[in-house]
């Protein structure tokens, strides 16, 4: 839920109208599942697949069909070999895994939340597409700096869901625990909350 109303809520930030269609799959890898799911949001019209699994079948029937693609915990433009694949935001899981297994051995591993991001090159994204405009790359690039150096984040000020209702007010800024336990899709998201 999280994932799917931070993606609408960037992709709002630069066109208010833009929608987010979902389709779920209930799992991470089912490349046969994942390109029909894709396939349909193609069908309806949908000019950009992007996707919250792991594997390049969604990406893959977008490029087919000649729309564009966001990949997701690998560099699919470079996987599947097309620029139409936009970017993919991809995770350094041992920035996380080596420290946490190094304190597991050495008997000092406590329970923690853990929100790794840009500050610490937990999360990245990988090589922007030629066919994205020089002006949305930096615009990419200047949000990235902002959101590394915490002065923005995509869950603060007002929110509102998909039905209008004001989740958040203007000036505040989403919980940890609120992001944890998110139910409810904000504006532009079509789907429904399983």
């Amino acid at each position: 839920m999280r994932g799917i109303n931070a993606f609408t809520l960037g992709v709002r930030s630069v066109n208010p109208k833009a929608t987010v269609t979902v389709v779920w799959t209930n799992t991470w890898f089912d490349p046969s599942l994942e390109r029909q799911g894709a396939i349909a949001l193609l069908d309806q019209g949908c000019d950009v697949i992007a996707q919250h699994q792991d594997t390049t079948e969604p990406a893959k029937a977008a490029v087919e069909r000649g729309k564009y693609a966001i990949g997701y915990n690998a560099d699919f433009g470079k996987i599947i070999g097309d620029n139409r694949v936009l970017v993919s935001p991809m995770w350094n899981w041992q920035n996380y895994m080596i420290p946490t297994i190094q304190s597991v051995l050495d008997g000092t591993w406590k329970s923690q939340s853990y929100w790794g991001g840009l500050e610490d090159d937990m999360i990245h994204l990988s090589p922007i597409s030629p066919l994205v405009g020089a002006d949305v790359v930096k615009a990419v690039e200047a949000k990235q700096k902002e959101m590394h150096d915490k002065k923005w984040d995509v869950f603060w000020g007002e929110i509102r869901d998909n039905t209008g209702a004001v989740r958040q007010k203007a000036g505040e800024k989403m919980s940890d625990e609120a992001m944890l336990t998110i139910d409810w899709f904000v504006e532009g998201v079509i789907g429904r909350v399983y």
